[in-house]
């Protein structure tokens, strides 16, 4: 799992728990059911966490919450009762904040993996002489898209320097190899570095899955070995093209994220607002919304008080872009999107020119104070 979307995922955490712990103490009850707000299935993304927590709490009985721990061994019961806890803790904190504007408090939930970081494996192997081979295959990243380079880099450690040493691989998706015969240069920096690239359009058009894999053959000295790398490969479903004038929007810095779609759907978009002069990441931003084919645009919000948390008042720099077209009916796979550069600036204003104002869910409280309960 990328670490860049890690603030999206806890937030979904928080939500989810919540849902299934909602959902399995009321199903019964169908006056309590009709309350859940569910995101339809054509609007399901990982990126948009589940709200199923009862948008009228007071209809929850007390009885049933506590007869969930009632049933406990002691023991569980008390974990049971911490993790709860934890969940509103949790819950308290990001309610705080819009949730599609939320402060980045930790920048190591931000962090963008570098060329072969994201999509990188290594296998010791022990080898007939009684040594151990270490090789390491990593791609450029994990996702790409159809007109893209897959980069290949290939490190072999353990072996005798004078080895003779031979790779190959192949292209192949769950059913069968899509691209044979690709072959290896030996790296200007090291004789244990091997090096190839694949261009995407040369893999067939029609694949089952965008689910690919990358199977390496390694040839040492009359010994074979292999290792295996995934990746996904798609037809893009829009391209973030640009960033519109940003302007202050009452509480809320305005961002236009300008946006070609070429598949009509509801689409999903997540961004990091950093710093630009320092780079620090500032806030998680996230908006959806349906799109028709064409020129469209997709606005995010950075409120006040989570840009307040990091201090800045910019200019700020928009980065970490993802955008998704949600899994339409009889479709596996969220279709993503692409940017046409990795970042572009935004403007900055004087907190002076926002209305500093707290954002106030009306329910959170009434939420915050059903899971507590639960923990009871």
């Amino acid at each position: 799992m990328s670490n860049s979307t890690k603030w999206i995922l806890s937030i979904t955490v928080v939500f989810a728990l919540a849902s299934v712990i909602a959902v399995m103490l009321f199903s019964e009850d169908e006056t309590l059911v009709d309350e859940l707000s569910i995101v339809p299935k054509e609007n399901a993304s990982p990126s948009t966490p589940p709200t199923a927590i009862p948008s009228n709490p007071s209809l929850l009985s007390k009885s049933k919450a506590s007869s969930v721990t009632e049933t406990m061994p002691p023991e569980d019961a008390a974990i049971f009762k911490a993790q709860i806890t934890q969940v509103a803790d949790m819950y308290s904190e990001t309610a705080q904040y819009p949730i599609g504007s939320q402060p980045i408090r930790n920048p190591a939930e931000a962090y963008q993996p570098k060329a072969f970081e994201e999509a990188n494996f290594t296998v010791p192997y022990p080898m007939q002489n009684g040594g151990t081979l270490e090789v390491n295959a990593a791609l450029n990243k994990h996702q790409y898209f159809a007109g893209e380079d897959i980069q290949i880099r290939l490190q072999i450690k353990g072996n005798d320097s004078d080895a003779f040493i031979e790779p190959s691989a192949v292209v192949a998706s769950s059913e069968k190899d899509l691209l044979s015969g690709i072959t290896f240069v030996e790296s200007a920096t090291s004789t244990r570095e091997f090096l190839a690239t694949v261009r995407s359009d040369d893999i067939s058009d029609d694949l089952p899955s965008p689910e690919l894999l990358l199977k390496v053959t390694i040839d040492v000295d009359g010994e074979t070995f292999f290792i295996t790398q995934g990746f996904t490969l798609f037809q893009a479903s829009a391209a973030v093209t640009g960033i519109g004038r940003s302007e202050v929007d009452d509480a809320n810095l305005l961002i236009p994220v300008k946006i070609d779609v070429e598949e009509a759907g509801y689409y999903f978009l997540n961004a990091i607002l950093e710093d630009e002069e320092s780079a620090k990441p500032l806030v998680a931003l996230q908006t959806e919304g349906r799109l028709k084919k064409g020129n469209k645009e997709l606005r995010l919000l950075a409120h006040i008080q989570a840009l307040k948390v990091g201090e800045s008042e910019g200019p700020y720099t928009l980065r970490s872009i993802k955008l998704y077209r949600g899994a339409k009916e009889g479709e596996q796979f969220d279709v993503p999107g692409k940017s046409n550069k990795k970042s572009f600036p935004v403007q900055g204003f004087s907190f002076e020119q926002y209305s500093d104002v707290k954002h106030v869910d009306p329910l959170a409280k009434e939420r915050e104070a059903f899971l507590r309960s639960l923990a009871k």
